[in-house]
């Protein structure tokens, strides 16, 4: 198995060839983490660089995070059993806000890196949040929006987690297209994403895990 052509498959969203040369790769586990390192995450990263130009848009984004998704599929039982650490992303378009294709993005980027996701949905109230961080136990929070009239939401909901005595317990990332690096600072998140791409190098950065992106 080439991990040029596992790449290729991925950066191409042919999701057929990316789990059949993920097949091939788990006849010999020592090779696993090179085909998601080399493989799989230069891939995506290809993928966001492409869509950061304008040279891919969602629909082709999303093929290639379903390819990627295919293959780490092929992968994760064999990478659990390797004791890798896989953490845990807690994530949800906050009230006011039902737009969610940047965030079901970001959803598939992150369970393609091997990070186990609990997606919230969209207009998800503060409340919410607190009961499924106590519930969940996530790692990283990660709250987006769309419209500037939900950026008041994402405050809130930060405070209430806050006042629920969690905050230093997750680390929070916001994102969306309302969103700056100026408002995600003042309001004490610990990381922005540009766009849904950033996400799981992010959560991968708070973590330390292996993950492929």
């Amino acid at each position: 198995m080439s991990l040029i052509e596992l790449k290729q498959a991925v950066v191409e969203g042919n999701s057929k060839a990316a789990r059949t040369l993920a097949k091939q790769v788990v006849g010999n586990p020592s090779e696993i983490d090179q085909a998601i390192d080399q493989g799989i995450r230069k891939a995506l990263e290809i993928v966001g660089e492409r869509f950061a130009k304008c040279e891919y848009f969602i629909p082709d984004v999303m093929l290639s995070v379903l390819a990627a998704n295919a293959a780490f599929k092929v992968f994760k039982p064999f990478f659990k059993k390797q004791g890798q650490s896989v953490g845990t992303v807690l994530i949800g378009t906050v009230e006011g806000d039902i737009h969610d294709i940047g965030k079901n993005i970001a959803v598939a980027l992150l369970q393609a890196g091997g990070f186990e996701v609990v997606d919230l949905g969209v207009d998800v109230p503060p409340n919410k949040f607190v009961s499924s961080i106590r519930k969940v136990k996530p790692q990283v929070v990660g709250m987006s929006a769309l419209l500037s009239t939900a950026l008041t939401a994402i405050g809130r909901t930060i405070e209430e987690i806050k006042e629920a005595g969690l905050r230093d317990k997750v680390k929070i990332i916001v994102g969306g297209s309302a969103v700056t690096p100026e408002f995600a600072k003042e309001i004490g998140a610990d990381g922005y994403g540009a766009d849904a791409t950033d996400a799981p190098k992010l959560a991968r950065g708070f973590l330390g895990t292996k993950a492929i992106t």
